[in-house]
């Protein structure tokens, strides 16, 4: 489970675990080392929805593991709400930041939070991905 608090850019980061102490910890580094003489732009992504990439070996995203679990019982989260994000609006955000700050040397550094305006739980995710594959709930 997780916090039911939503992050806003300007949120002062409280992270809950390791993993997460270890990204903010990363953005600090970055932002202390690096923003004196470049503009830094770090992007936070949620979780990001799409097509798995047909070129690539890798593991199959949640989406894909909730539309295997057809005729198996499966536990979902229901405490932890997430932001969700499409990965052409993840590609639209790189571009728009890389197009602003391209040939730019102002020393502006921000954070920003890259994600929908709908919150969900893995299992309203789960339901959804059911719905759209047809899957019996």
């Amino acid at each position: 489970g997780g916090s039911q608090l939503y992050v806003e850019d300007e949120d002062t980061p409280n992270p809950l675990n390791v993993y997460a102490k270890t990204k903010v910890a990363l953005e600090n580094h970055l932002l202390d080392t690096y923003s004196k003489n470049h503009s830094i732009i770090l992007l936070r992504s949620s979780i990001i929805l799409g097509e798995k990439a047909p070129f690539l070996e890798c593991h199959d995203t949640f989406l894909h593991f909730c539309s295997s679990r057809k005729n198996e019982a499966t536990t979902y989260f229901t405490d932890e709400r997430r932001s969700v994000v499409s990965v052409d609006d993840v590609v639209a955000s790189l571009l728009y930041f890389c197009d602003m700050h391209a040939g730019n040397n102002t020393n502006n550094s921000a954070i920003f939070n890259m994600g929908g305006s709908s919150h969900v739980s893995r299992f309203d995710m789960a339901m959804a991905v059911a719905e759209k594959c047809g899957i019996e709930k």
